[in-house]
């Protein structure tokens, strides 16, 4: 849907990203104090720190050394029209949220997923995509049909993704039960884990 409406009409489109971004992410919350810069103060400067990553397919990926996908779109299209400035700084997942949160970044440009705990600390523009937690299983695995048989088996998560923080979720349910998580995982990029 948002494609379409970019492609539609490309301007008007920009102005609704841009006010998003000038009036959500710009306005981003640590600890309770403000650390981003307001969008007066990017003008005044003439540069806007956008931080985004490159390994979560469709929405950020390499092909052929270029970044592709939906936030590098976004982001090439507000290049074109902003009235100043953006700097791009493609980092992994991990550096992202924190690097906004404490003002090393003005924003990130990034698919996500909106959990209690970020809403804290930050402030999202609307979704553009659900967001679904699923167990993937080597081909021919006929062992795990329910979480419960997720006993003792080891897991392997992204590290400081939303499935991450799930984790003690899991654990809960799990125990219940009477079982437990096994081995966990940490991997640093999504593809891989």
């Amino acid at each position: 849907m948002i494609l379409k409406t970019l492609k539609r009409d490309k301007r008007r489109a920009l102005v609704s990203i841009l006010s998003c971004l000038g009036v959500v992410l710009l306005v981003t919350l640590f600890g309770g104090t403000v650390s981003a810069a307001t969008l007066q103060e990017i003008k005044q400067r003439g540069y806007m720190i956008v931080a985004t990553e490159d390994d979560y397919p469709p929405f950020e990926f390499v092909k052929d050394g270029v970044n592709m996908g939906l936030d590098h779109d976004l982001f090439r299209l507000l290049q074109k029209e902003a009235p100043f400035q953006l700097r791009q700084q493609v980092l992994p997942w991990q550096g992202l949220l924190a690097g906004v949160a404490t003002g090393q970044y003005d924003v990130a440009l990034s698919a996500g997923i909106i959990t209690d705990e970020r809403v804290k600390s930050l402030t999202f523009t609307m979704p553009i995509a659900p967001g679904t937690h699923f167990v993937v299983m080597r081909k021919g695995e006929t062992r795990i049909k329910t979480i419960a048989d997720l006993n003792g088996l080891t897991v392997g998560v992204q590290q400081g993704s939303a499935q991450f923080t799930a984790l003690p979720e899991l654990q809960e349910i799990l125990e219940k039960g009477g079982g437990k998580l096994g081995k966990v995982v940490q991997y640093a990029s999504y593809p891989e884990a």
